[in-house]
């Protein structure tokens, strides 16, 4: 992910001045990725100097400067720099000084054409009290919004984690923990530093007593799996229990019937009151018909493994 992203945003700095802007809740790997390609852009020998700094840190470096007549050092660093880090942009809301900066500092580089990265919660457009100024010049450039990790995501940020760290992964513990953990980078680096217990190596069955101790999960509820796959389908609750006949609808409606029957111990009766007090018979058919699409259709196969990731 850090190697596509340095390609094709950072690869070629003869082109256009573009700010690479990550957009995602806290957890989903922002800091990670940004602090990944700093490091690929060191490693890489692109040159120059890179500056990793925060909004907040932004706003008091640049008011330690003004206190102590040393703005001009301070804008020679961030102005001068070759790659330019900002995390939490949002941080720097409603604070002028700091923000009128940023918009020269941005400005700054993109006549020496060099990189921006800039990490947010939201996009900026969305930041009460950004200045439009601002809000366009990061709008202009690559914004990348990152969803929640999936397992294989997971995977590859335990093992990235793991090889700066200096530990040995096993692919079973390393599976493990990216099934069972839903939570971003910070979630992942502690359990992959209590599960090496200060040594080098992680093996599987260090990884089940550490999940045993600290991750047990109850099952997911019906009403929980019906929730999840009406997002999934942009549809309510209420038309998945409701007599409504439609494609999506009646997929949908199959495919929570059969994650409740797979994920919890209800019974298909049981199951069947949950969705407007349907038949057992008809749970089962439904059960049935989703198994068959599973196995035939690639993007049920993959929509049914997603919400099974994300409810258990």
């Amino acid at each position: 992910m850090v190697d596509v992203a340095v390609q094709a945003a950072l690869g070629e700095r003869e082109a256009s001045f573009i700010p690479l802007v990550f957009i995602g809740e806290e957890g989903v790997g922002k800091s990670h990725l940004a602090q990944g390609l700093a490091h690929c852009w060191q490693q890489r020998g692109c040159g120059g100097r890179v500056v990793c700094t925060s909004g907040s840190d932004f706003a008091r470096g640049l008011a330690s400067a003004i206190d102590a007549g040393k703005v001009a050092s301070f804008r020679t660093r961030h102005r001068e720099a070759s790659l330019l880090v900002l995390e939490d942009l949002s941080a720097l809301a409603g604070k002028t000084a700091a923000l009128q900066e940023l918009i020269f500092t941005l400005d700054a580089l993109e006549e020496r054409g060099a990189a921006v990265v800039v990490t947010s919660r939201r996009p900026p457009d969305e930041i009460r009290h950004l200045p439009g100024a601002l809000v366009s010049r990061l709008s202009a450039g690559l914004v990348l919004t990152l969803a929640p990790a999936g397992v294989e995501a997971r995977k590859a940020m335990l093992n990235e984690l793991a090889t700066r760290r200096g530990v040995s992964l096993s692919g079973e513990a390393a599976q493990l923990l990216a099934r069972e953990l839903r939570g971003g980078v910070p979630q992942l680096l502690e359990a992959l530093l209590e599960t090496a217990g200060g040594g080098s190596v992680v093996e599987a069955e260090s990884v089940r007593r550490y999940l045993a101790t600290h991750h047990a999960r109850k099952p997911p509820s019906v009403p929980a799996i019906t929730a999840a796959v009406a997002k999934s389908f942009s549809l309510k609750t209420s038309q998945l229990k409701g007599a409504l006949r439609n494609r999506s609808v009646v997929t949908a409606r199959g495919i929570a019937m059969y994650l409740a029957r797979d994920l919890t111990d209800r019974s298909l009766k049981q199951i069947g009151r949950s969705f407007g007090g349907r038949d057992h018979t008809t749970v089962l058919h439904h059960c049935r018909k989703v198994e068959t699409l599973v196995r035939s259709d690639p993007a049920v196969r993959q929509m049914v493994t997603t919400l099974r990731e994300s409810l258990t």
